[in-house]
């Protein structure tokens, strides 16, 4: 019996530990570490969450958008400037497509307005 608590608590403490060192690298080592925003939204997904659950949401981001580009959670950034969404959104856009947006249009098979990834949909040009 001791053995399974033993076992238990290596690995609670092993996710403790991977928790621990996944917030330290998102905080200080993660590409999007250059970006401004509240210290807790660099080490996890909790501040965000906890915002939205609260209401608050939105007037927090609008006190947040005193710049146009915010990070909103480790790897999460909300972007205010309205000409960077023909860039970031628009047709032929270098960025990847967000899964969950697409779920609404799932199908069988993939399509075109399912595809997330831009190397699934090159090359799939039909003749009309």
């Amino acid at each position: 019996m001791a053995s399974q608590f033993l076992l238990l608590g290596n690995f609670v403490g092993l996710w403790i530990l991977w928790k621990l060192a996944e917030a330290i690298y998102n905080a200080f080592l993660y590409p999007l570490r250059k970006f401004p925003g509240p210290f807790e939204a660099r080490l996890s997904r909790w501040w965000l969450f906890r915002q939205e659950t609260q209401g608050f949401s939105h007037l927090i981001l609008e006190e947040l958008h005193e710049r146009k580009v915010v990070r909103i959670a480790p790897n999460e950034l909300s972007i205010k400037a309205v000409d960077a969404s023909a860039v970031i959104y628009g047709q032929g856009s270098k960025f990847r497509k967000a899964p969950y947006f697409y779920r609404a249009f799932e199908t069988e098979s993939s399509n075109l307005f399912t595809m997330t990834e831009r190397s699934t949909s090159q090359g799939q040009e039909v003749d009309v």
